[in-house]
């Protein structure tokens, strides 16, 4: 599968998912890890509740703390790196 179709499939994923524009990873790793409510805590002071999804697994597993925005693959340990990458992205709070 090249680069192009995996976008395509994303994009239609997205569109298929309405209103939600960021998904954080629901996968066995980062469930265990007990990380992704504080993650969503930290989303909800640039979304809304509606505007937040779920994936099954983003392939960061090693990471944690683990999001998908704008097709991009994030990892925010603490509210700083999240700003970081927020500001990288063109969102503030």
């Amino acid at each position: 599968m090249s680069k192009d179709e995996l976008t395509d499939f994303e994009k239609a994923l997205q569109k298929k998912l309405g209103s939600k524009k960021v998904f954080i990873c629901s996968g066995s790793d980062c469930t265990l890890a007990g990380t992704q409510k504080q993650l969503f805590k930290n989303l909800r002071e640039y979304f809304l509740e509606n505007e937040i999804g779920t994936l099954n697994c983003i392939g960061l597993c090693h990471k944690n703390h683990s999001f998908r925005l704008n097709n991009k693959k994030y990892s925010a340990k603490n509210t700083d790196e999240l700003s970081q990458i927020m500001t990288t992205e063109g969102l503030s709070n």
